[in-house]
């Protein structure tokens, strides 16, 4: 799901809060950083797969499938947004 208000963003394990040219990266309801818009798209996507290398370190994923269908599917979201 393609969160863009900081109080969805803030409730989502990542999540992007949009603004005016730029968004905020929340990760577990923390702000991380701010983004520049034209950067939002590869910032998410690194933080997506940062969270999913941990996650499978771990062995709670197990498909490296579900990380680019899912991504894929997040950065049409994004252009869109955009």
């Amino acid at each position: 799901m393609l969160l863009i208000g900081p109080g969805e963003a803030k409730e989502a394990d990542i999540g992007i809060a949009g603004g005016i040219g730029e968004g905020l990266l929340f990760k577990k309801g923390e702000i991380i950083r701010k983004i520049k818009q034209e950067d939002i798209v590869q910032e998410l996507k690194q933080e997506i797969v940062a969270s999913l290398a941990s996650l499978a370190s771990l062995g709670q994923v197990q498909s490296r499938h579900l990380l680019s269908s899912q991504t894929e599917e997040r950065e049409k979201e994004l252009k869109q947004w955009k």
